[in-house]
């Protein structure tokens, strides 16, 4: 007797422990206050065309509000989160009323209506997942920042008020190992970044010592000396901005392709056919992609996937065939490998895409589309200016008269000026000589380039003519 009351009560133990486990709570959380969040996707599919177009976010605040960039308005809403079951609801969210492109505002409009009936979430693994009532997921979320890689659109120097276009490509990548790295136009960096919340914070940064142009020289001291001061970070219409302690914009980043449109000069190192249209390739903010092939036009999706990789996707042409058959294979070719395109790189002014098969296709910063609506200051006389229109014409200043002409931007950077006209008032006569150089070394250019911020406008041989700084 004495050894069945034994087994017993060991039985009795054990079916004790086995009900308090059966009892556990397998669906809590943890809490998601102090959180920041980027969106990867909506619905199951947070690696496909289901990422939204612009940069949407959600921060949790400990008070029980969250905020955030629905991709073109600002946001704030309450929130109600259970880590103990895993339940979260939202209250109604109050928005900005800013207008935006038609992508960027339907997923917005998309990412609100999800917000509003989400019941659940799951944190695990660095993902945030949104979940209505039946379980479904709305919303996949990511760590901000991680894995992407940003080209500056503009900054505030230490000490100044108004903000200053880059004359050269300054970027930042930040890794997932916590390295951040980039180029400040002239030379290259690294450092490290740590995130905590909304807090970021970019530190050790060391660079390589090479010298450039006084001018690109000054801008790279700014954004070097700019990074280290970084506190917070927003996104707005697609742009990362990173603030200081007290909340003020002091750098204006773009995705590193958005916005950029390049000119092909050759596949896996074979150059266009010459009786091919130059190749074009535009990156648009809005996840857009258009160009020129070497027959048709065409367009499609794109979209950043990390730091260096990339999806192009849904790519349409016209159906125009060329009369040559090397210019047919030519295309065909091109848009095997876009539509295959897996990996990018940008690096002295050209971009190169890599396919899954190890194909290249080498580009350069399409100059002509860059100068689009510029203007320019002649170094050696700055009386003396040059507005680049987008219609295919300049005009500008001369030491006398206003002037204008007709510009055609051609293959390999050739460009020629005609039909130069001018107000033809008079002036001192030492003047009038100079404004008569400027205006015939105008009409002899044959060439221009981008050389370390300056406009470089070249004749025969490729000597340079006339070089201008950006006004």
């Amino acid at each position: 007797m004495k050894r069945i009351g034994t087994l017993l009560l060991v039985l009795l133990c054990v079916g004790a422990v086995l009900l308090t486990a059966g009892c556990v709570n397998t669906n809590s959380q943890p809490d998601p206050a102090g959180t920041t969040w980027v969106l990867a996707g909506f619905g199951t599919d947070s690696d496909g065309a289901a990422a939204p177009a612009a940069t949407i976010s959600l921060t949790f605040r400990d008070s029980g509000n969250a905020s955030g960039c629905g991709g073109v308005n600002s946001y704030s809403v309450s929130y109600t989160a259970d880590p103990n079951t895993g339940s979260l609801s939202f209250g109604d969210a109050v928005v900005t009323l800013m207008a935006g492109p038609e992508q960027f505002m339907a997923d917005e409009t998309a990412y609100f209506t999800a917000l509003a009936n989400v019941t659940g979430y799951k944190l695990a693994d660095e993902t945030l997942v949104l979940t209505d009532k039946d379980g479904a997921t709305l919303l996949i979320f990511t760590v901000p920042l991680e894995n992407t890689a940003w080209a500056v659109v503009s900054y505030t120097a230490p000490g100044a008020s108004d903000t200053t276009e880059p004359l050269a490509l300054m970027t930042i990548s930040f890794a997932e190992n916590g390295t951040v790295f980039g180029s400040g136009g002239i030379n290259q960096f690294t450092g490290t970044w740590t995130l905590d919340g909304t807090t970021l914070k970019i530190t050790d940064i060391v660079s390589t010592k090479a010298a450039g142009a006084p001018a690109l020289m000054a801008q790279e001291d700014d954004y070097f000396a700019l990074l280290p001061g970084v506190s917070g970070f927003t996104f707005k219409m697609g742009s990362l901005i990173l603030t200081d302690d007290g909340g003020n914009a002091v750098l204006t980043f773009r995705s590193m392709l958005a916005d950029t449109t390049w000119e092909l000069l050759s596949i896996n190192g074979i150059v266009p056919p010459a009786a091919a249209n130059t190749v074009t390739l535009q990156f648009e903010s809005t996840g857009v992609l258009t160009g020129q092939a070497p027959i048709n036009t065409y367009g499609g999706s794109w979209r950043a996937t990390g730091i260096d990789t990339l999806v192009v996707s849904d790519v349409v042409t016209t159906l125009i065939a060329s009369t040559s058959d090397e210019v047919n294979a030519y295309e065909s070719q091109y848009y095997g490998i876009l539509n295959n395109v897996s990996d990018y790189r940008i690096a002295d002014g050209t971009l190169t895409l890599t396919d899954h098969n190890s194909n290249t296709m080498l580009f350069a910063v399409n100059v002509a589309e860059q100068l689009k609506g510029t203007e320019w200051v002649l170094a050696s006389d700055s009386s003396i200016t040059l507005v680049i229109g987008t219609d295919g014409g300049i005009s500008g200043q001369a030491p006398i008269n206003v002037y204008s002409a007709n510009a055609a931007f051609a293959k390999n950077q050739a460009l020629s000026i005609t039909g130069i006209t001018t107000t033809k008032m008079t002036g001192p006569a030492d003047l009038v000589t100079s404004e008569t150089s400027y205006l015939t070394t105008l009409g002899e250019v044959t060439g221009y380039n981008l050389v370390d911020g300056q406009l470089v406008l070249t004749g025969t041989g490729g000597t340079a003519l006339l070089t201008y700084n950006q006004a």
